[in-house]
């Protein structure tokens, strides 16, 4: 049988490791969502050379 302090551990171990994996997601997801503004961001820039060549 495990006593009360050993299931208080592994509750906070659990909580450290969900804690973890939803700030890594939330890292991939943000870096991700970058990339994309940044080649929205390129597409906008290479519109505006085009139309200046016009």
């Amino acid at each position: 049988m495990y006593n009360s302090g050993d299931i208080i551990f592994q509750i906070i171990m659990l909580l450290m490791l969900a804690g973890f994996i939803t700030a890594v997601v939330l890292i991939v997801k943000g870096f991700f969502q970058r990339s994309k503004q940044l080649d929205r961001i390129e597409k906008l820039l290479v519109e505006m050379k085009n139309r200046g060549k016009d």
